[in-house]
């Protein structure tokens, strides 16, 4: 359950949604590489003279291993934080959708605009405290939808 100001922090980082995904698909991508270059070493041949049994007994061998793991816990990780992100981020838009004209522009401009309430009243031609509470009553409306379609995930 969230409350109003939950709800209001989510619309304020709504446009970094985004950004945050980038710059999770980037450290993704560098640890894939990463996981790559162990997995290369792991396939090296070792040349010794010394007789070979069927497992793993080098230690280095065995550290790479566990990087490899660590690589792909942290891989999946940002995997389902991105995933989180972008389910977030769509039902906060279909939620918008459903508000009424007023109160969804009210919104766009205030949180995905970032514009001032002076601006965002010359935007929708109604007073500032008009734009306040269309807001109040906007952000209270997805609070309680929020609330129950998480409700009825669960």
């Amino acid at each position: 359950m969230i409350d109003f100001k939950t709800m209001e922090d989510k619309l304020k980082n709504y446009g970094r949604i985004l950004d945050k995904i980038k710059d999770l698909n980037k450290e993704m991508n560098e640890d894939l590489e990463c996981m790559k270059e162990q997995e290369n070493i792991l396939r090296a041949n070792i040349i010794t003279d010394m007789p070979h049994g069927t497992d793993i007994c080098n230690p280095t061998l065995q550290a790479v291993e566990r990087l490899i793991d660590r690589y792909q816990k942290s891989i999946e990780s940002k995997a389902n934080r991105i995933s989180e992100l972008m389910d977030e981020r769509e039902l906060i838009e279909i939620l918008i959708n459903e508000l009424t004209t007023e109160e969804s522009d009210v919104i766009r401009w205030r949180y995905f605009n970032k514009c001032s309430w002076r601006r965002v009243a010359l935007a929708v031609n109604y007073s500032k405290r008009q734009c306040e509470n269309l807001k109040d009553s906007a952000i209270n409306e997805l609070v309680k939808e929020y609330n129950k379609r998480q409700k009825s995930t669960a």
